[in-house]
């Protein structure tokens, strides 16, 4: 129990979103001067958060953009009827059942090797990524087990070994995830809440 109550959650607008985009963007262009040949947001979450990026991000510094789904072991979409209990409740209360989701998944994750799905990318996304040595930027909402950002790198190097990838999240919340991405803005412990969340409260 005390594991769960050290939990952080913090609720997103869309303004806070497009404000800590923006930070990862200038933090990215910063240490990463050449431009991106190819920049791929992972559905859903990842779509929001890159869209949001790109507003931030110079646009001769993003060539191609694409979008890939991956089937995440743990989401399952909610039925209408549950989406619309979950915002009748306490945002205190909301809090709790995602620290002990949160919790639940990390002692799953510890305990079994999630498998890696393959995905397809797609033939005009396969035909750059097979293009010389690009670089690649992976955006996603969050990196939890790390098996959702690993399918997509994986099918990236099946593709082509060469191509340099870089991952950007807004939120790692565990500590040893399959995957660490290389940018984020919190780290560990830290659940995010988006404007897309089931459980999001209109303010």
């Amino acid at each position: 129990m005390t594991g769960i109550l050290n939990m952080n959650v913090v609720t997103l607008s869309a303004p806070s979103l497009d404000w800590l985009t923006k930070e990862l963007a200038e933090k990215i262009e910063k240490d990463h001067p050449q431009p991106f040949d190819i920049v791929i947001a992972i559905r859903r979450g990842g779509s929001y958060v890159a869209r949001s990026f790109l507003k931030s991000f110079p646009e001769d510094k993003a060539l191609f953009f694409a979008e890939v789904q991956v089937q995440r072991p743990t989401t399952k979409r909610k039925k209408g009827w549950v989406t619309k209990g979950l915002r009748r409740l306490p945002l205190w209360y909301l809090d709790f059942l995602r620290c002990i989701e949160a919790s639940l998944l990390s002692i799953k994750h510890s305990l079994s090797k999630s498998a890696i799905p393959a995905i397809s990318l797609g033939d005009d996304l396969a035909s750059k990524v097979r293009s010389g040595k690009p670089e690649v930027l992976v955006i996603d909402d969050a990196v939890d087990s790390g098996v959702t950002v690993k399918a997509v790198i994986d099918s990236i190097k099946r593709l082509n070994p060469e191509a340099r990838i870089t991952t950007a999240v807004i939120t790692q919340t565990t500590s040893n995830p399959l995957v660490k991405a290389d940018y984020f803005i919190y780290n560990n412990r830290t659940l995010v809440r988006f404007p897309w969340s089931a459980d999001y409260l209109e303010s």
